[in-house]
Formats: C-alpha cells, structure tokens, sequence
C-alpha cells in the first residue's frame, strides 16, 4: 500500500469528523487552559514517574478539559458538593472539609476573597482555582434537552505527528527477528470532541503507536487504538453520571478499584485519600486500565446513592504456547496479562486481543454532609484461564478465569478530623485494610497519617491505593504527613513512611522492609518567584548484587536525593526555572552517583500570536540506579517525564501559535545527546571541547500538533 495512499486515509479521517459536527456551532471560546498557564507543581507527575520507574509521554485531557469548562462556566462554591470540588484537581481533602466546614458554620461566602479565612486555603491556591469559581448564583439546568446538548455547545478537533528522528534498533533487525518493529516509525493521534458546559462530552479518539503498523498487516483498519464515549453528569437529580463507551470507574480508596492519574506519595504530603467520582469519562491512549462498556450512578434518595456498571473488553496476553499438542487453541490459557498496549513486533501482535475480559461492579452509598459508608462488588471474568508460571515470589498472585472482590469503604468528618478509610476481601480469602485521618491541628499546621495492611494473598485486578509497591498485596506500612504554613511566603511540609513486605516480591528472595523520609521548604513571593529546597533518603532492603552464595541474602539500597529550585518570573511575559538536582544511590559494596543542571525559559506575550518554552540541561550520573526524572513543558495536554541518566545533556524548544480564535498550531523539538565521559573530571569544563574523542549517542524527536475549536 503506497504511503499517500495512507496520508489520505488520514486527511479523509480528519474531513469526516469535521463534517460530523452541527451546523449552529458556538463560535466563541475562552483561553485554552494549560499546565504553564496554570502553575501547576510538576513534581507531582515526577514523583509518579519516579515511584513507577518508567519514564514517558502521558496524555491526560481530563485533567485540562473539565478545568476549560468552568474557565466558561464556574462552579458555583456555595453550591458545590464534595464531588464537585473534587473536579477541581487543585483541592485536596484538608482543603475540602475546610470549605464544607466553614460553609456550615458561617453560611454562603459572599466574595471570593473570603476564602482566605478558611482553613487550609493559602493564596497560591485561592489563585489557581479562582478563575473556575464563582460566588454569583445560577439556575441549574436539568431541563436542558440531550438533542440541544447534541447540537450546541463546544467541538474540538486534535491531530498530532511524532517521529524520532534516529531509527531504533528494532527497526534494523533481521526480518526473521520475532522483536523487529513492523510499522513505520512514525506516530499518529486524532481525536474529536463535543462537550456541552460540564455535563456532557462525547468523542472518538484513534492512535498509531511509533513502529505499529498503519493501513497494513495487523492494521489493515487504520489506527492500532480506537476509543469512544459519550459521558451525561448531573442530567438530573437522579441521574449523577452516565457512561457508554470507555468509561473508568472508582471505588472507595483504591482496594478494589481506582481509575486515573492516582497521586500517592510525594510533595502534596497530605493527599493521601482517593477522592473520585465512581464512573467518569475515558478519552486517553493508555490501552489499559480503562472500561469499555456503560455505568451509571443514580441518586436513589437524597442520602442513597448507587453506582452499576459493565464491562466487556479484549486485553493483552502471553498465550501459553509451552504445551499445545492434541489442544483446541480456544483451550489455552496465557500466563499473564500485558498493559503496554503496544503491538509493533511479532511477538507483541501474537499477545494482541488474547483474551475477552467481563467487568462488572456494584456499589451503594449512604450519606450525609459529614459522613458515608459504602458496600462495593466486584466481579471479573476470562474466557481464558489465566496460568501464570509459578515462583515463590507470586505464587499467591491470582490465577484462573474469574476473581470476585468486596469492600466496605467510609469517611467521617467530625470538626477538623476526617477519618477514612476501606476494608476488602478477595474470594480466596485475602483481605486488606486501609485506613487514615486528616487532621487540621490549627490555621497553620495540617497532619495526615494512614496506616495499610494488605495480605499476601489479596488478590485484585484493579487495585491503586496510596502504598509503597504496585497493587494492594504483601504489604503493612504506616505514613505521617505534616504542613506548615507558618507565613504567607512561607510552607514546611514533610513525611516519614515506614513498611514492610511479609513475603518474597520480585527480585528480592526474602521478607524485606524499609522506610523514606522527605522535607520541603518553600518560599514564595506573589506572582513573582518561587523557591524549593527538597531532601527526599530512602532505603529498602535488595537482594544483594553479585551474591556468589547458594542463597539470596538482603541489603539495604539507600537513595538520596536533594534538589534546590528557583522559578522567577522576570516580566509578564518572561519566566525562568533553574533545578540542581545531585544524589546517590548505595546498593551493598555499589554506589551510584549523579547530578543535573537545567535552565527552562518561557515566552507567552499577551499580544503576539506566538509563544514558546525552552530547556537546555546537563547531567552527569554513574546510569540508570541514579536516574532523575524531570517534568518537561510538552504540546497542550499532553506531559512528557523523561528520566535523565548517564552522561550528556538534553534540550528541547516549543513553539505554540495561535492562528486565530479556535485554531492553535504547535511545534516542538527535542535532542538529546550522551557519550562515554567516564574518564573525565569536570563534566561541565568538556563539554564545550570537541566531541570526536567520545562515543556519541544521539536522541532526537519532533511533534506536530493542531487543535482546532469551534
């Protein structure tokens, strides 16, 4: 198949969304929200990254979409409920139970400025999220059709390129290789939507991963990932949320389920409870973890909610191919699931769509302003028999066709005390717990603290609460938490974690433990400069490296880092950002160390169409045990973490244009280059000598972008 063959199959994609829209269109847009415009702490999505070890690009429209809603049309804060704030993203429980508390006590706010005197309110935030509220009283429209839902409001059209400038080593390999990448090596994104204010959005989102096939082989369709929703919230007072398509769905802290970017441990130290609507919208590329079917949550009474939902999905698996003799291929199991979502070589296409998935949920909720506890179901089904291939370490791990969860999850709020928490039960017998408090100890000083407990026979699919490894099993451990705001230009915060694993986990041969201690100290002067310096030590008992013996023994791995980080903002249309990051990593008789330089540089002129961020950075580390991973500006929408390790520097430019009202074009361009310096001294001092003496490797890539609103 030629390739303009294939570039007009995307050009016709592209004309036919555009014709799916309506012909009494609105016109006229607010500002499109960003992560720069926003101020938003990048060190959250780090401390994700870093906790994951996985670095990369991550498209979380969500985040952004409900935030331009009510950039139009603001949340009424005196109306708000506890779900309400929650779609705010900036607002964490303390802050919450403030509001509910103060709104109690005191009655409606009369002006914004009034929420400096609630508890847990400091400027920074009162700034962020003033632009998506109001005090002004409006009519609630529930009796708005779902044709005039349909056919007005706002539509939004994104199509996105990537290439990597160099071919991986995939590319090259020998066609017999079973690893080589059969596509091209370029990536493609389309998505159209149409939202009506914050209650309804539909759309199509399709995407073409770097080395999948495209209009060819196992795509001959098009696109390798296609999504869809049509998702009504608040239709009336007995309809909450309704979902058809790819939805995701939540349940109380995490034990049985919890969809979305979950923050866990990090520099928030007191967003520690999952906080969620049970079913919302799927309009990401991460081929996992997402539902594909229809939910619904009801408003039984005015104190009994219930939410239902179903699932029915192909996912990823390794077909158990070890013994196929005399065996019907439908009767072979796989020995576990796959969540990359990729399907680039032959060995990733034979894992693709191995498997029917069944999902199914249940939860009913009874409350009130201060308090709710809730009963939870969950329910999951293979065509497939899942056999995984047994070691110590997870031979409590769940295997066969079908697994059933149940839990109870509650939250009280009594003066300044919130407690929450959720009890679960797999169908072996495995159980959990979760619990914890947030506690307002005064004006100044927050404290939150959550003790978990998780056997190492639990066993759940979807489980993402707050915990030091993946999941919710083999794990005790209990976190402290402390804010301090002793000024206005003043912030402490820190947290102490401390945890233990009864049973063996991957890679370490034994029951291990550990704990990690962080501190942040924050100076900031309104609107103009901000300053952090953050000591983060943690250690963790390993199998020791290069043991000779006959049996695994552990060691502590210690990890310390320290960052100092100052982000100033020169004029009002120029800002800076500089990071020092230096830190080592002890594994036995091993150390790592390293460090990282970098300088960001942001352009966003209120009367010129153009706008652009800049970075340019050096780091110098002993590998990948000392990686540091940074928060990179990226196209709208979308964040790129990459993890900076070994020895070279790394630069990036983007550049966003606004060609006129509804219509944005965006470019960006990244390089990053590393060679063997390990002989060297001064890192710093040779870099500006010649480069012929080392062994270069070179990293480059590019994105096009445009979004266009109408």
């Amino acid at each position: 198949m030629s390739l303009n063959y294939k570039y007009n199959h995307l050009a016709l994609v592209l004309i036919v969304f555009a014709m799916a829209t309506f012909p009494n269109l609105l016109m006229a847009q607010k500002k499109v929200i960003t992560a720069e415009e926003l101020d938003l702490d990048p060190i959250l999505l780090e401390d994700y990254m870093e906790s994951t070890g996985v670095a990369g690009d991550f498209d979380y429209n969500a985040l952004f979409e409900q935030l331009e809603v009510f950039a139009k049309k603001p949340m009424n804060i005196n109306k708000a409920k506890r779900n309400d704030l929650n779609d705010l993203f900036f607002l964490n429980d303390v802050q919450i139970n403030g509001l509910l508390l103060h709104r109690k006590k005191f009655g409606d706010l009369l002006t914004l400025h009034e929420l400096q005197a609630v508890p847990g309110f400091d400027l920074k935030t009162i700034r962020l999220i003033k632009p998506f509220i109001t005090t002004k009283k409006g009519l609630d429209d529930f009796n708005v059709t779902i044709p005039k839902m349909l056919t007005t409001g706002k539509n939004e059209i994104f199509a996105r390129f990537r290439r990597n400038l160099q071919l991986q080593e995939e590319f090259l390999r020998d066609e017999t290789s079973n690893s080589r990448f059969l596509g091209d090596p370029n990536q493609y994104y389309i998505r159209y939507k149409h939202t009506y204010d914050n209650k309804l959005s539909f759309g199509i989102t399709a995407e073409k991963d770097i080395g999948e096939e495209f209009f060819a082989g196992s795509n001959n369709h098009g696109f390798d990932f296609y999504s869809a929703h049509l998702y009504l919230k608040k239709y009336n007072k007995t309809f909450e949320d309704i979902a058809i398509g790819d939805f995701v769905a939540s349940f109380g802290q995490g034990l049985l389920m919890y969809a979305g970017f979950g923050r866990g441990k990090g520099a928030d130290v007191l967003n520690i409870k999952r906080s969620s609507r049970a079913i919302n919208k799927y309009s990401s590329v991460q081929e996992s973890d997402f539902l594909r079917g229809a939910g619904v949550t009801l408003n039984l009474t005015p104190n009994i909610q219930t939410t239902v939902f179903g699932s029915m999905m192909q996912r990823d698996g390794n077909l158990n191919l070890s013994d196929t003799t005399d065996v019907d291929l439908d009767e072979i199991g796989i020995t576990s699931l796959q969540a990359s979502g990729f399907h680039r070589s032959p060995n990733e296409i034979a894992d693709e769509n191995a498997v029917n998935h069944l999902t199914t949920g249940i939860s009913v909720k009874y409350r009130t302003d201060t308090w709710h506890i809730a009963a939870n179901g969950l329910y999951n089904k293979f065509d497939r028999e899942l056999s995984r291939r047994i070691y110590p370490y997870n031979q409590f791990y769940f295997s066969g066709d079908q697994l059933i969860n149940g839990s109870i999850d509650y939250s009280f709020v009594f003066k300044n005390f919130n407690i929450f928490g959720e009890m679960g039960i797999s169908d072996n017998g495995g159980k959990a717990i979760t619990t914890g408090a947030l506690i307002g100890l005064d004006r100044k000083i927050d404290f939150a603290i959550l003790y978990r407990n998780f056997a190492k026979d639990y066993q759940s699919l979807y489980a993402n609460p707050i915990s030091e490894s993946n999941g919710a099993r083999n794990e005790s451990g209990l976190y402290l938490g402390v804010e301090v705001n002793p000024s206005l230009n003043w912030k402490i915060a820190g947290y102490f974690d401390m945890y233990k694993h009864p049973w063996l986990r991957f890679g370490i041969d034994g029951p291990s433990s550990g704990y990690d201690v962080r501190g942040r100290v924050t100076y900031k002067v309104k609107r103009k400069m901000e300053a952090y310096i953050q000591v983060k030590n943690e250690i963790k008992q390993v199998n020791a490296p290069s043991n000779q013996t006959k049996i695994d023994y552990l060691v502590d791995n210690q990890l310390f880092q320290i960052r100092f980080d100052i982000s100033n903002k020169l004029t009002k249309r120029v800002r800076m950002r500089s990071r020092a990051d230096w830190g080592f990593r002890k594994d036995g008789a091993n150390t790592y160390k390293g460090y990282v330089l970098l300088q960001d540089i942001s352009y966003k002129p209120a009367d010129f169409p153009v706008s652009g961020t800049a970075r340019i950075a050096i780091f110098k580390t002993d590998g990948f045990p000392i990686a540091f991973y940074h928060y990179e500006n990226d196209l709208l929408n979308s964040f790129s973490i990459p993890a900076y390790f070994g020895n070279g520097m790394r630069s990036y430019l983007n550049l966003r244009w606004r060609v006129r009202k509804g219509l944005v074009l965006e470019g960006r361009y990244a390089y990053t280059f590393k060679r063997d310096l390990t002989a060297l001294d001064n890192f710093i001092q040779n870099v500006i000598e010649q480069f012929d003496d080392f062994d270069v490797s070179t990293r480059s890539d590019m994105k096009f972008q445009v979004k266009w609103t109408f």
